[in-house]
């Protein structure tokens, strides 16, 4: 794993995609926790042949990150992905996900 500046860690593309690698399914449900803007799962979508069959939502409190992932997320032309501004806490809108990313970047 790499770290964010201040040593917190980040969950490298590669992670995921070796996690996508491994599912043969034609839709998969990802939803990224605590998802900063972002950057982990885009990083890893974006040059994907196969990112559409990929249905996420990244869940983040702080409205900057969520306008900046939303921005994120429309640059790499991913259609599947969501940034919504929400409470971590609330365990009804991700508990189903086969695939959580709990990340704590200071972003």
């Amino acid at each position: 794993m790499t770290s964010w500046p201040g040593g917190l860690p980040m969950l490298q593309p590669s992670l995921i995609n070796d996690w996508l690698g491994q599912r043969p399914d034609f839709s998969l449900r990802i939803v990224s926790v605590c998802a900063g803007q972002g950057h982990d799962l885009i990083g890893a979508l974006a040059p994907r042949s196969d990112a559409t069959r990929v249905c996420a939502e990244l869940i983040e409190y702080h409205p900057r990150n969520v306008a900046a992932g939303r921005m994120g997320i429309t640059a790499a032309g991913l259609n599947g992905i969501t940034a919504t501004q929400a409470d971590a806490g609330d365990f009804a809108a991700y508990r189903r996900a086969p695939l959580l990313i709990w990340s704590l970047s200071p972003e």
